[in-house]
């Protein structure tokens, strides 16, 4: 539950024997929590001349929490292994271009966080990146000529 509270405690002083009861009026209180998940990620393989890499985009959570969110977590594990440690990257975008990895398959989500923490995360993607465009198979490669 985000948002802002009112409330009143009351309390029980006893003092010399006697109790005695007393309100105390608090002023609001703000409840914060961690944001919903992003959603709609999406990928994309981009290639240049000398690299291969992943373009990630994903639109906000629909909620924040309650706080402004501080960043996006990236977080991503060859295809098979378990979210237990996966390995990270941040942004403040809803975008990220930064993520080179070696060849394989990858699943890859996103979590939003704000300061009250690491929320839920998106839709996982996966990520195929096969073998390289810059390798060839030696079989077929005769004294220097690719076949």
């Amino acid at each position: 539950l985000a948002g802002s509270l009112k409330f009143s405690l009351l309390l029980s002083v006893d003092i010399r024997g006697k109790s005695s009861n007393s309100q105390l009026n608090c002023k609001d209180i703000f409840v914060t929590a961690p944001p919903s998940p992003p959603r709609n990620l999406k990928t994309q393989t981009v290639f240049d001349e000398a690299a291969i890499y992943i373009q990630l985009k994903w639109d906000p959570p629909s909620t924040d929490g309650g706080t402004e969110i501080k960043h996006y977590v990236i977080q991503y594990v060859a295809k098979g292994l378990s979210w237990k440690s996966p390995n990270e990257a941040k942004t403040t975008s809803t975008e990220y271009g930064g993520l080179r990895l070696p060849n394989g398959k990858y699943n890859v989500r996103v979590r939003a966080q704000n300061k009250a923490g690491l929320g839920p995360p998106s839709n996982e993607v996966i990520i195929d990146l096969g073998k390289s465009i810059y390798t060839f198979d030696p079989i077929w490669c005769i004294s220097g000529v690719i076949l």
